[in-house]
C-alpha cells in the first residue's frame, strides 16, 4: 500500500487563515474596495449563517481575488504567504517526503490560490474548494466532503489506500475528524482538544 500523508492548510501549515491574509493584501493594494467589500461581506455572512452554507461568502471573496493583477497575485503567492508558514510544518513536510509519503493538501481554501501554493510546498495532490466562472462548483470542501473527494481521487488515480499506512494533520478536531479518521496516525496541531487516538503537536 502507498504511504499517504494528509495535511489541512489553514492554521495547520499556516499561522493564520489564508483568506484573512488574502483580504488584508487586497485592501492594502486596493483600499477603495474596502468599504464596498465590508458591506457585501456582512450580507454574505448573514446569508451564509442563515442558510448554513458558506458558498455565498466564498463567492464574494473570490470576486475580490480577481481584482488582483497577475503581478499582485505573484507577490501574494510567493512573498506574502511563505512568511505565514510554520517552520515546523515545513520540516514535517520535508521529513514525510523523504520517508516516501505521497503528500495530499486537503483544504476548504479556494483552489485559485491553494493549488499554486501547494505546488510550491511540494504536494503531490491538492484538493480545495473549486470555482467555475466565479462561483463554487459543488459543495464547500470541508468535513465529510473532504473524505468524499479524497476517496474519489484515490479511485480515479488508482491510489492504493490503507488506513495503516496513512498519517493526517489538522488544527481542528471538530472540522477535520472525518479526514483524520482515515489515518492510523492522527495529529492535532496547536489544538486545545486532547482526544484518544490523537497526538498533539505544537508547531511554531
Amino acid at each position: 500500500m502507498k504511504k499517504i500523508a494528509l495535511f489541512d492548510f489553514d492554521k495547520t501549515i499556516t499561522q493564520e487563515h489564508s483568506i484573512g491574509s488574502l483580504l488584508k493584501f487586497i485592501f492594502k493594494n486596493h483600499p477603495l474596495h474596502a468599504l464596498p467589500f465590508v458591506l457585501r461581506l456582512v450580507f454574505s455572512l448573514v446569508h451564509s449563517l442563515l442558510a448554513g452554507d458558506y458558498r455565498h461568502l466564498k463567492n464574494s471573496v473570490l470576486s475580490y481575488y480577481d481584482l488582483l493583477t497577475p503581478e499582485e497575485k505573484d507577490i501574494f503567492l510567493h512573498q506574502v504567504m511563505p512568511k505565514k508558514y510554520y517552520k515546523d510544518a515545513l520540516e514535517e513536510l520535508s521529513r514525510r517526503k523523504k520517508e516516501g509519503y505521497t503528500l495530499f493538501l486537503v483544504s476548504a481554501s479556494m483552489e485559485a490560490y491553494l493549488v499554486p501554493l501547494g505546488r510550491d510546498l511540494g504536494f503531490d495532490y491538492i484538493l480545495g474548494t473549486r470555482f467555475i466562472d466565479g462561483k463554487i462548483r459543488g459543495l464547500n470542501h470541508a468535513k465529510e466532503e473532504k473524505v468524499r473527494r479524497l476517496k474519489a481521487l484515490f479511485d480515479k488515480e488508482k491510489i492504493p489506500y490503507s488506513q495503516a499506512t496513512t498519517v493526517a494533520y489538522s488544527d481542528s478536531y471538530k472540522d477535520d475528524k472525518p479526514m483524520l479518521d482515515l489515518a492510523q496516525e492522527r495529529f492535532l496541531i496547536n489544538s486545545p482538544v486532547h482526544a484518544p487516538g490523537y497526538q498533539n503537536l505544537t508547531w511554531k
